[in-house]
């Protein structure tokens, strides 16, 4: 299977890296020129990136057995992707609106898997602001289901493309920026949780993502 095929590259791909990031990084502290330096560091670079896409590809293929379940409310996970992703700066430019209830019920769900889910979202509406503009927090729910919501000012999402932004694979980014994988395994970990994710969205009218989860 596909599955298969990316695990088994993954694993293959995987030891030769860590080994080459190592020696790049020994070299980078031994070299004295700058221009040296530099290549280094680009070479750095792009051998991360090679090492992002690895383990997305890891994840991707990663049977879902190693879930650790939880009681989990949404507002904590969701306030605590926020801060981390403010401590690093990676928001920095942008307006948080923070429409979050104080609490909401309880989901089962890995945490952690849940913490991935909201990052990625989080980092997708960052990069679809590009240095501006805002990102709201909401959350609800009813008597059946709850959700939290993050939606951004950006660039929104073509109509053409909306059908397929959760295709493995599929990116609107430039080449070297995504993978196309972040979404496909956002809508695998929530839907092993028995929950949605659904997507409001116009071209130039930014993008509404919501988790929704049954009680």
């Amino acid at each position: 299977s596909v599955g298969q095929l990316a695990a088994g590259l993954a694993h293959e791909l995987g030891n030769p890296l860590a080994a080459l990031i190592g020696y790049l990084e020994f070299l980078k502290h031994k070299i004295e020129s700058t221009t040296d330096k530099d290549i280094i560091e680009r070479s750095l670079v792009e051998t991360n990136r090679i090492d992002f896409l690895v383990r997305e590809l890891l994840d991707f293929s990663r049977p879902a057995e190693s879930v650790q379940i939880e009681s989990v409310d949404m507002t904590d996970v969701l306030n605590s992707c926020v801060q981390l992703l403010r401590n690093q700066g990676v928001m920095a430019d942008l307006d948080v609106i923070n429409e979050l209830p104080k609490v909401l019920s309880s989901i089962r769900i890995d945490p952690h898997k849940l913490q991935q889910v909201l990052i990625n979202l989080l980092l997708n509406g960052v990069q679809a602001c590009d240095h501006g503009g805002k990102i709201v927090l909401s959350g609800g729910e009813d008597s059946t289901f709850v959700w939290v919501g993050i939606r951004d000012t950006g660039s929104g999402i073509s109509a053409a493309d909306l059908d397929r932004i959760f295709d493995p694979f599929f990116t609107t980014k430039a080449p070297g920026d995504g993978t196309g994988l972040g979404l496909a395994i956002c809508q695998r970990i929530v839907g092993e949780a028995s929950g949605v994710i659904e997507v409001n969205s116009e071209s130039g009218e930014g993008s509404l993502f919501r988790l929704i989860f049954k009680k």
